[in-house]
């Protein structure tokens, strides 16, 4: 397929972190067009496989790739699922790679703190 040229402004990706195997390609996408100043939105409903929760693993690779990321809200939809917004961006050269890890869902009592459903 055709592949769109130069950084991009603005980057969203809704429900594309569902399925692991893709999430190089995911990544390698957002690095490519990703400019100091490109916001990238990303969010998803939260997934379980063998009881465990998939998506830290699409924020691990993201941040191996040289982005960061910030929980920027958690929802639940009408059916009680709970949906996660991240925003990502490029770290700055030489900004420190000793983050702390990836926690992945947010600890409970982050969640508290959040406004969960509603407006």
């Amino acid at each position: 397929g055709a592949v769109l040229p130069g950084r991009w402004d603005v980057i969203v990706g809704i429900e594309v972190v569902y399925l692991q195997q893709f999430y190089p390609a995911l990544v390698e996408t957002i690095r490519r067009h990703a400019g100091p100043a490109t916001r990238i939105f990303m969010s998803w409903e939260e997934r379980m496989e063998d009881g465990q929760h998939r998506q830290g693993d699409f924020l691990l690779q993201a941040r191996a790739a040289g982005l960061r990321e910030e929980l920027r809200f958690v929802s639940r939809t009408p059916f009680s699922a709970v949906c996660y917004g991240y925003e990502l961006q490029l770290r700055s050269e030489g900004e420190d790679d000793a983050a702390p890890p990836v926690v992945y869902p947010p600890p409970a009592v982050r969640l508290r703190q959040m406004r969960i459903g509603g407006s």
